[in-house]
């Protein structure tokens, strides 16, 4: 963690004393250089097709993946002057914890958040959900997930999203029902209503500033600003991360 919040901070100086493309192929070489410097301690017999890093390093590929597609860094997206200064601004400022979790954020499935083990923390029971991988083929039209970018948390309910949930959580008859625009969480007594405004209440503790909160709908127009977060898929201006740790191989071996 702590390397990925250097070089965000020194990809920022890049691109503010020479461009932004020298910045990211600065965070490029980073990756290649610490692929390059692992790989040389393995005997040669054990790199031959494979990408060889050591475990503590082993999210280094995939945080400089999210840099270079956060809106800081990224190239062949219209990003807004505003929008980029400020993504540079949060990787100059934020702490460690809270700037990785802007870049790549924590996804977790909701849908089942019931039938999870809890954990006492102050007053309140909170569910113990796990961690997702930010790509499209982790999401269902059956599910239900809840992404938290810290500045922003988003629910994502899918067209096929169970009749309870959207029942005894969002107080709508049906996913159709659901609002457009939904910003909060009705009170409801009933335990998936209370096991997830205390998971959200969990995630918010110890943040200055709170966060916006939005339910998106899987017909919604605002979709988008939900998968633009998946740093893991192809796009039409961004590899993949299986393709990015593909180049990155090749480069090595070059």
């Amino acid at each position: 963690q702590a390397i990925i919040g250097l070089l965000a901070k020194m990809a920022v100086d890049r691109s503010v004393s020479s461009s932004l493309s020298d910045a990211r192929e600065a965070l490029i070489n980073a990756a290649m250089d610490a692929l390059a410097s692992f790989g040389n301690t393995i005997p040669p017999a054990q790199r031959i097709g494979s990408l060889p890093i050591c475990y503590t390093l082993r999210m280094i590929p995939t945080f400089i993946l999210a840099l270079l597609k956060s809106k800081a860094f990224r190239v062949g997206v219209n990003t807004p002057l505003d929008d980029r200064v400020f993504g540079m601004q949060q990787c100059k400022s934020l702490p460690v914890g809270q700037l990785l979790k802007s870049v790549y954020a924590d996804l977790y499935p909701v849908h089942g958040i019931e039938k999870y083990n809890t954990e006492k923390k102050g007053d309140i029971l909170v569910p113990k959900l796990p961690l997702l991988h930010l790509s499209s083929a982790n999401i269902d039209r059956t599910g239900v997930y809840l992404m938290d970018t810290f500045d922003t948390i988003y629910l994502y309910v899918g067209s096929g999203a169970p009749q309870d949930f959207v029942r005894e959580v969002l107080d709508a008859p049906s996913f159709t029902a659901i609002p457009e625009g939904m910003i909060d969480l009705p009170e409801l007594e009933n335990e998936k209503s209370e096991m997830m405004r205390n998971f959200i209440t969990d995630l918010l503790d110890n943040r200055p500033g709170g966060a916006s909160f939005y339910v998106i709908r899987d017909d919604s127009k605002r979709r988008l600003q939900f998968f633009e977060h998946m740093v893991e898929d192809r796009s039409e201006s961004s590899m993949s991360l299986y393709e990015f740790l593909q180049h990155l191989q090749k480069q090595v071996k070059s």
